[in-house]
């Protein structure tokens, strides 16, 4: 079993749900692997606070004197005449009870399950949808810098000339930020219809994405100035500069990835408005000279 299999059973372990053949192999991987454990740990914290929170919510909590009347109603029906005892404790109005008790436990269910499928992926951003270009970011980080999943569309040779000369800016201003952390991989890669140019680095013990895309590609939740949000797996920056969307997403702390993050908006300011003015100077150059010939 790997840990994209173990992480999908996960809420099915907790609920008892595996077939024992299975719950062998999720146990052994289990046993054997420390980030799944520390996983499963989570999502079972989840599963309790939600647990929690259902159970102790006022909407569901039994109103006073509830109970001391549904027993006397119960005292009431059973000294009737003329039903059994059956027919007398499954009458209308206890079964509407159970019926109005059935929906309040349904619907909690409802609730937990629709709360732990949103939060079973932790390395995104809760409260975002999973299309947010925060949470398609993270995802990109966590597929190709992290878990190496081959389900990325992966380029090398057809490099934006915007992003020409990136991967030395990036490399010194992340070194001079974070002495550990080393350039391992520089690419392109698409996710969600979103192409990033993606620069990843490799720490002691922590890995971290730089993701630069087009703004025109970026669709949700980023402004010019800096934003910062936190998922379970990762700390994520990120800020829009000359129509381009730079992410920084990290497992080191919430200050040390938003300090890397700072440390690139000027340098990326300055690249971006060079490689843009050398565009426009040389689309004038053109029009001058094809006027004058014309």
């Amino acid at each position: 079993m790997n840990c994209t299999d173990f992480r999908e059973m996960a809420d099915s372990y907790l609920s008892n749900e595996l077939l024992t053949e299975t719950n062998h192999g999720f146990i052994s991987h289990l046993e054997a692997c420390g980030p799944c454990r520390s996983y499963l740990e989570r999502i079972r914290n989840i599963r309790g606070r939600m647990r929690d929170a259902v159970c102790s919510a006022e909407q569901y909590r039994m109103r006073e004197g509830f109970e001391r009347t549904c027993l006397a109603k119960l005292r009431e029906q059973t000294r009737g005449g003329g039903q059994s005892l059956a027919q007398r404790f499954f009458g209308w109005r206890p079964m509407a009870l159970v019926a109005a008790s059935l929906v309040v436990i349904l619907g909690g269910y409802a609730m937990f399950s629709s709360f732990t499928k949103v939060s079973a992926e932790p390395y995104l951003v809760a409260g975002l949808d999973e299309n947010d270009i925060v949470n398609v970011a993270a995802a990109d980080h966590h597929m190709c810098a992290v878990d190496h999943k081959a389900n990325l569309a992966v380029e090398s040779a057809s490099e934006n000339p915007l992003y020409t000369g990136l991967d030395k800016l990036v490399s010194s201003e992340i070194g001079s930020q974070l002495g550990d952390q080393k350039l391992v991989s520089a690419h392109y890669c698409k996710y969600k219809g979103v192409s990033f140019a993606h620069y990843i680095f490799q720490g002691d013990r922590d890995t971290l994405s730089v993701l630069v895309a087009p703004a025109e590609d970026v669709r949700g939740t980023l402004k010019e100035e800096m934003v910062s949000f936190s998922s379970p797996d990762y700390q994520i920056a990120g800020f829009e500069v000359n129509r381009n969307a730079v992410f920084v997403i990290s497992d080191l702390d919430r200050e040390k990835n938003r300090r890397a993050a700072n440390a690139l908006t000027a340098p990326l300011k300055t690249h971006f408005e060079k490689k843009l003015g050398f565009e426009t100077l040389g689309f004038r150059v053109f029009d001058t000279h094809w006027n004058a010939i014309g």
